[in-house]
């Protein structure tokens, strides 16, 4: 797994409860409840686990901006995320996941994704995950959502 760290992991000068992302990964269930840290600036994909409608909560913190790539959340087959996330930038917009939408790509640029990007995800059925959140960007922004 992309772990470099468990437990307590410093997300800038805050020593939070959670895991360090450091390579693309598939979540188990047994990570909700805990911070997600994205730590790379090469990017990576983290893909979630299949909902089953329980509301277990998986959180995302970026710590690291992106110098290459993207910071990439998916959905499994089959699921769809519903929600908004704000991204701050030259301007400021709320998007809303459209129909069919199944992935999150934080570019550390017009979508998002740099250091201080928060999103919560709640698994709320068995094909939906819902999401909020507030993506630090740059530039005129963009939606982080999309559908692969």
């Amino acid at each position: 797994m992309g772990r470099a760290s468990q437990n307590a992991t410093s997300f800038g000068a805050l020593l939070i409860n959670g895991d360090e992302i450091t390579a693309s990964e598939t979540l188990n269930r047994g990570r909700s409840g805990r911070i997600q840290v994205l730590g790379n600036a090469s990017g990576l994909t983290v893909t979630l686990p299949t909902p089953t409608g329980s509301g277990a909560v998986y959180k995302f913190a970026v710590s690291t901006d992106l110098t290459t790539n993207d910071y990439i959340i998916a959905c499994p087959s089959g699921v769809t995320f519903e929600g908004v996330i704000t991204v701050v930038g030259a301007s400021t917009t709320g998007f809303i996941a459209a129909a069919g939408n199944n992935t999150i790509t934080l570019n550390g640029g017009t979508s998002g994704g740099d250091k201080g990007t928060v999103i919560t995800i709640i698994d709320r059925s068995s094909t939906v995950f819902v999401v909020e959140g507030v993506s630090a960007g740059a530039g005129v922004v963009v939606t982080p959502f999309s559908t692969v």
